[in-house]
């Protein structure tokens, strides 16, 4: 319905004139006695059929309470019997209560919608009653400004009945006069109607009422009706309540079968539909037609008219009113240049061209051509990227036959890549599906789509997916970008006028990793790509299979990207094994997708493809989950599929069940819907064909044709390539119909399956590329490996030989040696950042898989912490509670395991620079300005030209991962969208991919850098981190080796009972000494100069941040290095040297002695900022922005995300707070002479930062 409409229609609103604005006496109407005056405002409103009852609407209003109650209660609650009747027995009774008081009601502003939403759920009965009840009112309804609303509503929800009595033939006639069928009331109200048609054609009201009559007589099915059915908003709003009344139907009969969706629609609908069309068409002229195209209000019904007029009745008289409309068009020769004016002119007009778009998709064969030869093709260049007609382009590129395909091919380059910027791809993906249908010019499209984003050059697979999904060509993309995770309920199918120009307008919105958010035009590109035969679509699937694991898992849980990877599974054109790389690349991430909304339905997907093989795989990944997805909402859904239970059970049982399942999904695919008999000899001719064919061979076992095309292309990327070739390009072969190849597949799929469990059943992993078998290591023969020369430990599913390492272990040997022949993935998993192994072991120290069918099965053992912290868990406050950042650090400690309070918590030895970091910004007082007008206050600021919404930005504080399973991706989700910058530890939890995936598009990351003493391994980190889109590094030099954190070193790994005999005791413990060692200590100034030397000597392009910086000294000595870009004054809040000078003490005395530095580099500063007041207080001395560590892995820890972000909120509001009392609007306002030195001591408060348990 167009915007205007919506505004006219309402409801409640009588657009009555103010009060002040009296009514002028009528004048005498002067002028030609054929033009009527408009009637008053006040004989508009007066109710056609009387007015209502107030006890009647005070019952109406008490049924809309009812339902209500109904549509907010979950839909997928599993009521008794008894309640769903009650339901069922109290809107019977409604309808029956309303009985002869439904035209009142329905012309009434506060009962019609009421009525509307009783029409979406009472049965097929009461729809009927209703609809009876409307009989011989329907043309004054439907020019009443909310009685059409009901009436519309009434002749859409009677289709539901209608379908019913199509299935039964005896209910399609009349039952008696008192009950008639709803057929016989459809047709008689369409009967009423059809009178008056021309004046409905362009009245606010009642147009959009013929409109939706005009489609459901000219449809040709069911499932044609059902869509219109369901497009209504008031049938969405009622979903959840249509879900649950519909299970009565559901559990007592099935009233809706299949073979009612096959019946046919009533013939007599199709030519009523016809008289409606006669009837407009002889009593309107030429130029009201022409004048209704345009027009918002008729423009609809008019669209709905010539469907009618071009498909319905005789061939000779079609077209009749598209003749009216635009003469000379229905004619195979060129019409007269006036109407190819007019058509050009509808087709650029935001309302007509939805007329055109109507003429392109239903005119006959003949008339489309000479439409395409004369209106359309000189034009098309242009046509192509208008904002309005470039729709009706593509609904005609649908249409075209080979050689008019060519002619689009042919288009430039330019062309296709302007579609690209501008957003306007619709003609390319119709271009797109077009050559795949007939199969013809797929190298040449290929080639095309590669000319329109830019990739002739590109030699990565990963960046084409994401240029195509995010629109954008530009050539400095950095290639492994990694699909960031879109807004949580991005608009799928955005309002037709937006799309078409009128809304607002894309922008380019970068990110760190350098792509934008996923769009539903690239989307649909890469869906129309991977139907292109194989090897054309080859350039999609092996760019989804280049990319990192982490953004395939961000790209399955995106509500838009998530459809290539159904496409890519639904293709009948992609090899089997493209899609069994892709299903085996998601094993160990299946537990991640399964708890994910959308996630769950890509997991089910992926494994319903996979053969029986990797669902063994997939299945023994999710035992450690298993708990967990039974407690998850969507995780359950993919359990149903494996049934691990059956699996632990007996094996053998399982392959059968998943055997059978696998032939009859295959076999429901391979059947048809007709049910049309087989052939006698059918079976036997498609076996020969397959043998003939290689074609079919070649796409089930994944193999390609010896005749490949040359790849010694080198304008074109490889893989586009191999769909390309110099010689003209030949008409395939035609292509085999739909049902060969299904049962083709369908016996293949049988053979493979027999194939399988004629096998033995060894257990066996099957490698990636389909080549090889590789044997599971038995539990058994890993623990015979327990031995300090001989040492095996099993860590997330996988056999490490770990005899080399144990000498080199930062942490002793004795946890290891512990562990020997055991499954070590707790005490790892707990303590050290993910990837780490990758970094300290060689892949020759990789054994392999161990066998989870012979894990042993351990009980989880609770200690007295577990228990304290569950039932801490369970009675902390609620987040809203918190005032301020010592709350949430109250609720932290409690809920905290021991030893990570321990470790977040410790300082160095007697903790004086700890408590002093606090203690010092006790003496920094504030000069407050007074009358500078406050009322609009921005804290923004910039931090390396990155905006940042406040002055502050989360530390790299490392093991996020100990205070909350998701760790740091639960801080960077929070930051990102509270609008603040966050450094990444070097020892984070979480992977590096992990916390880019889980980033905002538009957030920027920093990287805290420790080098490490194998120069390569931080060379190669510098690298990620750059191709990851981080925008800075910071390199942290307080820290050549770790401070004695006594608090964390209580609670130790290992004892000293515990350690070896004759070795020395440690004098470091806990959690800081498992990642002690591995760092260098021999780091100095010239290591400044290794990272940011020019040239071939370079490590990085970043700006660098050093960090750590305790004295004015070293910070003049830091600004002297061209790559230093900012300085950090901080002493690694407390836990490094005890007696170290507080951060807030050196940045004061930087700003009295030498305040020339803050003008060549930028200055933050951290350690002991817990209130908005101190991070304003360090602004006004120079600051750019302040640092916090702790309080974000509190926040993480007590309430995960949502603890990250109260806390900003908490700071923002102090911050705010602050610079009106102090009488600042902006930061750029802060000055020094704002803050006075205080000699006197300020006892700080009582808080558990100064309590060492």
């Amino acid at each position: 319905m167009p915007k205007i409409d919506k505004e006219k229609r309402q409801r409640g609103k009588k657009h009555k004139k103010p009060k002040e604005a009296e009514i002028p006496p009528e004048e005498p109407h002067a002028g030609p006695s054929w033009i009527a005056p408009q009637p008053a405002v006040h004989d508009l409103d007066q109710p056609p059929f009387g007015a209502l009852d107030p006890d009647l609407k005070a019952y109406l209003r008490s049924v809309d309470l009812k339902l209500n109650e109904w549509r907010d209660t979950a839909w997928d609650i599993q009521l008794t019997q008894d309640e769903l009747q009650g339901e069922k027995l109290f809107l019977d009774a409604t309808v029956t209560e309303l009985k002869g008081k439904e035209l009142v009601l329905a012309t009434d502003p506060d009962c019609s919608k009421i009525m509307e939403r009783i029409g979406h759920v009472v049965d097929n009965d009461a729809k009927r009653a209703l609809l009876q009840a409307l009989a011989g009112s329907y043309p004054t309804l439907v020019k009443d400004r909310f009685g059409s609303h009901v009436c519309q509503t009434f002749l859409k929800v009677a289709t539901e009945p209608l379908q019913e009595e199509a299935a039964d033939d005896d209910t399609s006639e009349t039952k008696s006069e008192s009950s008639p069928s709803v057929t016989h009331l459809f047709v008689n109200a369409a009967k009423e109607l059809l009178p008056i048609s021309p004046s409905m054609l362009s009245d606010p009201f009642a147009a959009h009422v013929l409109s939706d009559v005009l489609l459901i007589l000219s449809a040709r099915s069911w499932a044609d009706i059902q869509a219109l059915r369901e497009e209504a908003s008031e049938w969405r709003t009622s979903k959840a309540t249509r879900r649950k009344h519909h299970r009565i139907q559901q559990q007592q009969s099935n009233e809706i079968t299949a073979g009612s969706i096959e019946s046919p629609v009533p013939a007599e609908f199709a030519h009523l539909a016809k008289q409606f069309s006669d009837k407009i068409t002889g009593e309107m002229s030429s130029e009201d037609l022409r004048h209704c195209a345009f027009d918002q209000v008729a423009s609809p019904a008019l669209q709905a008219l010539l469907k009618v007029d071009l498909t319905l009745g005789k061939l000779k008289r079609r077209g009749q009113l598209l003749e009216s409309l635009l003469p000379g068009l229905t004619s195979e020769s060129i019409p007269p240049p006036q109407t190819i004016s007019l058509f050009s002119s509808m087709a650029r007009d935001k309302v007509a061209s939805h007329v055109v778009e109507t003429i392109a998709a239903h005119v006959p064969d003949s008339t489309f051509r000479a439409i395409w030869k004369s209106c359309l093709s000189p034009a098309l260049t242009d046509l192509v990227n208008d904002p309005l007609a470039n729709f009706s382009i593509a609904t005609a590129v649908s249409r075209l036959s080979e050689a008019e395909v060519r002619d689009v091919v042919e288009l430039p380059g330019e062309v296709w890549a302007a579609t690209v910027a501008k957003g306007r791809t619709g003609p390319l993906k119709a271009l797109i599906d077009r050559a795949a249908l007939l199969s013809v010019l797929e190298g040449e499209v290929v080639q095309i789509v590669c000319k329109a984003f830019g990739l002739e050059n590109s030699t990565d697979p990963a960046m084409v997916v994401n240029r195509i999904l995010t629109l954008d060509p530009d050539e400095a993309m950095e290639t492994e970008s990694p699909l960031v995770t879109p807004d949580s309920m991005p608009s799928m199918y955005p309002n037709r006028l937006k799309a078409r120009g009128y809304g607002p307008r894309r922008t380019k919105q970068s990110h760190a990793s350098g792509s934008s958010e996923p769009t539903v035009q690239g989307a649909l590109i890469l869906q129309s790509m991977l139907r292109l035969s194989d090897p054309h679509n080859a350039m999609i699937s092996e760019g989804i299979d280049s990319m990192t694991v982490e953004a395939r898992v961000s790209l399955s849980t995106s509500p838009i990207a998530s459809r290539i990877l159904d496409a890519l599974l639904d293709s009948p054109t992609v090899p089997a094994k493209a899609k069994r790389k892709l299903v085996s690349s998601f094993i160990g991430q299946y537990n991640i997708l399964a708890d994910d909304k959308l996630g769950s339905r890509v997991a089910e997907n992926l494994y319903k493809a996979a053969d029986p093989f990797l669902r063994e795989r997939i299945a023994r990944s999710l035992f450690e989950h298993e708990h967990q997805l039974r407690q998850s909402t969507y995780g359950r859904f993919l359990l149903n599929h494996v049934n691990i239970p059956l699996l632990k059970r007996s094996p053998e049982e399982w392959k059968r069940a998943q055997a059978r399942s696998i032939v009859e999904a295959a076999s429901a695919t391979s059947s048809t819907s007709g049910k049309r008999k087989r052939e006698k000899d059918e079976i036997e001719e498609l076996f020969q064909a397959s043998r003939k064919r290689s074609t079919v061979r070649y796409s089930v076992r994944g193999l390609r044709p010896k005749s490949t095309p040359s790849r010694n292309s080198n304008t074109l990327p490889r893989f586009v390539a191999l769909s390309t070739t110099t010689t003209p390009i030949s008409p395939p072969p035609p292509r085999r119909p739909a049902t060969t190849q299904k049962a083709v597949t369908f016996s293949l799929v049988v053979a493979a399956v027999l194939g399988l469990f004629l096998t033995s059943g060894e257990a066996t992993v099957a490698a990636d590329d389909g080549t090889h078998h590789a044997k599971l290591i038995p539990f058994q023969e890993v623990s015979e490996h327990n031995k300090k020369d001989d040492l095996w430990v099993v860590i997330r599913g996988e056999v490490y030989n770990l005899t080399d390492f144990i000498s080199i272990h930062p942490g002793g040997a004795k946890v290891i040696i512990q562990h020997a022949g055991k499954d070590a993935t707790k005490i790892f998993e707990s303590i050290h950042a993910k990837g780490l192994l990758e970094t300290m072991l060689s892949p020759s120290q990789h054994v392999g898989t161990v066998d989870p069918a012979t894990m042993p099965k351990l009980k989880p053992e609770l200690t007295d912490d577990d228990i304290r912290m569950m039932i801490n868990n369970k009675n902390k406050p609620p987040l809203g509670a918190m005032i301020n950042l010592g709350d949430i650090e109250e609720v932290a400690k409690r809920v905290m395991s021991e030893k990570a309070w321990h470790y977040y918590r410790s300082d160095a030895e007697d903790g004086y620079t700890y408590r002093n970091n606090f203690a010092a910004l006790t003496h920094y007082f504030f000069r407050p300005r007074i009358l500078r007008e406050v009322g609009q206050v921005d804290p923004s600021t910039s931090i390396l030209g990155m905006s940042c919404d406040l002055p502050i930005f989360a530390g790299p504080a490392a093991m996020a991962g100990l205070g909350h399973p998701e760790g740091e991706k639960n801080i960077v989700r929070g930051t990102g969208n509270s609008g603040i910058l966050y450094g990444i530890s070097s020892n984070a939890s979480c992977s590096l991919e992990e916390i880019a995936a889980a980033r905002q598009p538009d957030q920027s990351l920093i990287f805290q850098l420790y080098i490490a003493k194998e120069r390569q391994v931080s060379v190669d980190v510098l690298r990620k981190v750059e191709n990851l889109g981080f925008k800075a590094v910071m390199f942290t030099v307080d820290a050549p080796v770790l401070g004695r954190r006594e608090f964390d070193m209580r609670t130790r790994i290992v004892t000293d009972d515990d350690e070896e005999d004759g070795a020395p005791p440690k004098s470091k413990g806990g959690v800081s000494a498992t990642i002690d060692g591995y760092f260098d200590v021999n780091i100095g100034w010239k290591d400044v100069e290794w990272l940011q030397a020019s040239g071939i000597d370079r490590q990085t392009k970043l700006p660098i941040i050093i960090k750590g910086i305790q004295t004015v000294d070293d910070c003049l000595l830091a600004i002297k290095y061209p790559g230093v870009k900012g300085i950090l004054i901080s002493n690694h809040g407390g836990r490094q040297a005890d007696y170290a000078p507080a951060p807030i003490d050196v940045l004061y005395e930087l700003r009295q002695k030498h305040p020339e530095v803050f003008d060549k580099v930028e200055v933050y500063v951290d350690g002991g900022f817990r209130r908005g007041t101190d991070v304003v207080k360090a602004v006004c001395l120079g600051a750019k922005a302040v640092g916090l560590g702790r309080p974000f892995l509190y926040a993480n820890a007590a309430y995960g995300e949502r603890g990250v972000s109260k806390t900003i909120q908490i700071l923002r509001e102090e911050i705010i707070n602050c610079m009106q009392q102090i009488g600042l609007t902006n930061l750029s306002q802060a000055k020094p002479e704002m803050i006075k030195y205080m000699e006197r001591t300020i006892a700080p408060p009582k808080s558990s930062d100064y309590s060492q348990e």
